[in-house]
């Protein structure tokens, strides 16, 4: 686990939240990449990230983006809440379609 913190010492500053940063990995699980992430998020940064890039495209085509940050806070809400169901939901109780 890596923690970051912001050093008020040597660059004082107001700073409402210090976000979670996520490194990405190569398929040899060495890491190629480190990012802040923009918006709070809980859940998996796959999840974050697939949101995150629709509602943007979507909302770009739609009206050039002008409402981008609120429709991604909500569609951002929603995706955690259909994550954290699914970790609800135990292996032998998902229905199987056949």
């Amino acid at each position: 686990m890596i923690e970051v913190d912001h050093d008020f010492t040597q660059y004082p500053g107001k700073i409402q939240a210090i976000h979670p940063y996520e490194i990405l990995l190569d398929a040899d699980q060495r890491g190629v990449q480190i990012r802040e992430r923009c918006y709070w998020y809980r859940g998996s940064a796959s999840v974050y990230t697939n949101t995150v890039l629709s509602v943007y495209e979507r909302e770009l085509k739609l009206n050039r983006g002008l409402n981008y940050p609120e429709v991604l806070e909500k569609e951002l809400s929603k995706a955690w809440e259909n994550e954290k169901a699914q970790m609800t939901i135990k292996p032998g109780q998902a229905q199987r379609k056949e």
